[in-house]
């Protein structure tokens, strides 16, 4: 099929002035082609600088917390026997559910053995094509929010976000550290079922909207209110189990639908007396599947945490100060990507998060009424907000003796919410002069801009990204050349938060393997210090220090269990 050019496109899209309808698409995109405007090539080019971010990572080894445990020394993912296949799929080990990460294990560990390369290899490639699909979700976002725009502009938006999010010092830990590519698959899987349900194209365009209709082109039914939706609905239910089938972290991906269907499908009306009621319920009654999904995923991975002594489910959910302060916690690493550690006690003594629960509390309560008040001309950035949040709720469902451990990972997925806010601030300045008579997207500011100010505008937007990315490249870099020796990564731990007894454990087991005794005599003793409760350890750390002599022997006294 000849692909139709960009002035043959621009014809069958035009509608004669005065006919009262806004721009038509063909419905479901029909005959438009996925990256129109140079969309393959923004993707080849987020991809290539992702790789070379990251690339680092093929040389690195394997991790000593959890990658052994996970994969080198579990003989279940060594192989795709049957015994095997029947544990990975009724497993909780490690606390989760995850048998098509330990599937893709197994795949890997029998092509090419105990070897790290293979594993980082498909983190890095996860990592990318989640990239990608980043950038593939939030410009169909735009689109669908304002489909009068240029395509250019909104992949130019999508791209600049796309890009960083995933060259973010953060991102470095999912990517070097071989257990984590369950959570890659976990958001591959769930950019997918997101771009499923969101579908490809606009569709028909309704009539320009009435003097009853409000700023962003609701009427009080809601532009798309009732429509049955696309059979993408079937297919976003099977990607989200697969999400949940790798790692539960996606586990809000039926919070994220609503979000959607509110904006920018406009599925439910600008009022909420109507949301429940009328044609509307079937926007409601569609979600079971995910429901259903969700549930089942929440009971059987929280029976798994259950099993563990000392962790308390539900604890964001009862200790909503707590769960406010690690809210704030994961907006600062991603604001400042500062102090980085492979675990952080969020609540604990030493934390890094720089505010109290109370004002944590509070700086997200304003954070979200203020987006709230604005959403009628902003609701993309109220939409980024609440996906933020939302993401983030399995990394406050529990904590462990009262504390609620966070790791860089844990804010994978939720970040994309701030990659949206930051592509529809990005499109808003580029992209609009002002209010579009078909109800579209409103602009960052209202009322018509000069093509002098819009440059200024666009130059100082697209100068804060370069700057920030000439910022995250060297940092993230950096950080992913640190986890080829694990005992950095557990001293840059430590110079974050000294009172991580876990830290201080895992360093002094990492020493004793290395035959360095001395150097782990007064790391075991400060675990001893921090978690003098834990019996368990308690007995194993005093163990080993007594088989420890006072100085480096010829031989190697047994190694504490984790």
């Amino acid at each position: 099929m000849k692909r139709p050019s960009r002035a043959a496109w621009r014809q069958r899209t035009t509608v004669p002035e005065g006919s009262g309808q806004g721009p038509a698409v063909p419905a479901g995109g029909a005959g438009r082609p996925p990256f129109a405007g140079g969309g393959w090539w923004a993707c080849l080019v987020l991809g290539t600088a992702v790789a070379s971010v990251f690339s680092g990572v093929l040389s690195n080894g394997f991790f000593d917390f959890d990658d052994y445990e996970c994969f080198v020394d579990n003989p279940m993912v060594h192989g795709l026997g049957w015994t095997q296949l029947k544990w990975m799929f009724t497993s909780l080990h490690l606390t989760a559910y995850q048998p098509l990460a330990w599937l893709a294990g197994a795949l890997l560990w029998t092509i090419a053995g105990p070897l790290p390369g293979p594993f980082h290899l498909l983190s890095l490639v996860l990592h990318i094509a989640n990239a990608i699909l980043l950038c593939v979700l939030l410009s169909r976002i735009l689109e669908r929010a304002a489909p009068s725009t240029e395509v250019r502009e909104r992949l130019l938006a999508a791209g600049a976000a796309s890009l960083l999010w995933s060259i973010h010092p953060t991102k470095a830990a999912a990517v070097a550290w071989a257990t984590k590519v369950s959570d890659l698959m976990a958001a591959f899987f769930f950019l997918c079922a997101c771009l499923s349900y969101l579908g490809r194209g606009q569709g028909r365009r309704p009539s320009a909207p009435t003097a009853s209709e409000d700023g962003v082109g609701w009427s009080g039914r809601g532009q798309e209110q009732g429509r049955a939706w696309r059979p993408g609905i079937r297919a976003s239910a099977w990607l989200f189990l697969a999400s949940g089938l790798s790692h539960w972290t996606g586990i809000a991906f039926p919070l994220v639908l609503i979000l959607l269907d509110f904006y920018p499908l406009k599925r439910l009306g600008a009022d909420p007396v109507g949301w429940f009621k009328g044609p509307s319920a079937k926007v409601w009654f569609e979600k079971w599947p995910f429901l259903a999904i969700a549930i089942g995923l929440a009971v059987i991975n929280g029976h798994g945490k259950a099993q563990v002594k000392g962790i308390e489910l539900l604890y964001g959910l009862t200790h909503p100060m707590e769960a406010s302060l690690a809210a704030a916690f994961y907006l600062r690493k991603v604001l400042f990507p500062t102090d980085l550690a492979v675990l952080y006690a969020i609540n604990g003594p030493a934390s890094s998060a720089g505010l109290n629960p109370g004002a944590a509390a509070l700086l997200i309560l304003v954070a979200t009424l203020y987006a709230a008040s604005v959403w009628r001309s902003a609701p993309l950035a109220l939409g980024g907000w609440l996906f933020w949040l939302a993401g983030l709720l399995p990394s406050f469902a529990s904590s462990a003796e009262g504390i609620i451990y966070g790791q860089d990972i844990y804010a994978y997925i939720p970040s994309m919410g701030l990659a949206l806010l930051l592509a529809w601030a990005l499109s808003s300045v580029m992209g609009f002069e002002g209010p579009a008579p078909s109800g579209d997207l409103p602009p960052l500011r209202q009322g018509p801009l000069s093509r002098m100010k819009r440059l200024l505008l666009l130059t100082m937007a697209l100068g804060s990204t370069a700057a920030a990315s000439a910022i995250f490249v060297p940092m993230s870099m950096r950080q992913t050349e640190l986890w080829r020796e694990p005992g950095a990564v557990w001293r840059q731990t430590l110079a974050a938060d000294p009172d991580l007894w876990i830290a201080h454990y895992n360093l002094a087991a990492l020493l004793v393997r290395q035959g360095r005794w001395d150097e782990s005599r007064p790391h075991f003793q400060e675990a001893l210090r921090l978690r003098p409760g834990a019996e368990g350890w308690k007995e194993d750390i005093s163990a080993a220090l007594r088989q420890m002599p006072s100085s480096s022997p010829g031989r190697k006294p047994g190694v504490p269990a984790k």
